[in-house]
């Protein structure tokens, strides 16, 4: 099994561990804001971004981007941007284009990381059955 719901399934057996990676949902979540291609990459999800001091007008485009499909892939694959989502998420109905920065620079990181996702690995031996 390689692909299942969404999520790619890889298994390593040279080091027993499972990665489990959405790039086609991320792939879809890219396109949405057309940065799949000629986009800026950055290497890290900072949450920095939403707590300037200076005041952001409100920005309906916001309430199209898909908060939902960044959510989904948190739960799954991509844990290393869940506070940065989540705090997107917080501000949905009450959104300003700073809000919609934040979540241009999440995109902008899983461009960079779009085939990155959970390692899994068993710290337990395996039992012998005698």
């Amino acid at each position: 099994m390689q692909d299942y719901l969404g999520s790619r399934i890889i298994k390593d057996p040279k080091t027993k561990t499972i990665m489990m990676t959405q790039p086609g949902l991320i792939k879809l979540v890219l396109y949405d804001l057309n940065l799949l291609h000629d986009s800026k990459v950055k290497d890290t999800p900072s949450i920095g971004i939403l707590y300037p001091r200076q005041r952001w007008d409100t920005q309906a485009r916001y309430l199209e981007l898909p908060i939902c499909k960044l959510n989904y892939t948190t739960q799954n694959t991509r844990p290393d941007i869940s506070c940065m989502v989540h705090q997107c998420a917080c501000y949905s109905t009450n959104p300003t284009n700073l809000h919609e920065l934040a979540i241009k620079h999440i995109r902008r990181y899983l461009l960079d990381t779009k085939d990155k996702g959970l390692i899994l690995k068993s710290s337990i031996p395996p039992r012998h059955v005698h």
